[in-house]
């Protein structure tokens, strides 16, 4: 039953996640088709499963919205750091890993809310560059 794990999912309260889902098609890039959904007790759960159902057959990963996320002057940013991994093993001590120097910062263009009306505004949700850089915001 869709409904029923939908409240199994829900966070505790205080909790950084909430009743938001992003949906990311498997085979796209530059934030094309990304959503941001609602699950707060006004959504159905047949809205939810209409949104997963409207990828059809492509693969898309479908996870918890961090509510919370990092803000920098009120808008959301991301961190990327890149590690190389050349060995694991049985024990923590076992694992050899390098991180690289330097890393990539990016933001988003507009200010971070979770107002319905903003949900479908990547230039507040999503940090990739190709969306943000067609804001005329910005």
């Amino acid at each position: 039953d869709f409904e029923a794990a939908l409240k199994r999912a829900a966070p505790a309260p205080g909790d950084i996640l909430g009743c938001h889902w992003i949906l990311k098609p498997g085979r796209s890039g530059g934030g094309r088709g990304v959503q941001v959904i609602c699950c707060d007790p006004e959504t159905s759960a047949n809205d939810v499963a209409a949104t997963f159902e409207s990828f059809g057959a492509s693969p898309a990963v479908v996870s918890q919205y961090v509510q919370r996320p990092l803000l920098v002057e009120g808008k959301k940013v991301d961190l990327r750091l890149y590690a190389l991994v050349t060995s694991f093993g049985q024990e923590p001590s076992e694992l050899r890993a390098y991180l690289y120097t330097e890393g990539l910062v990016r933001f988003c263009s507009e200010a971070f809310t979770l107002d319905p009306t903003q949900l479908c505004n990547g230039c507040v949700h999503l940090t990739n560059n190709e969306v943000n850089a067609k804001n005329a915001k910005a």
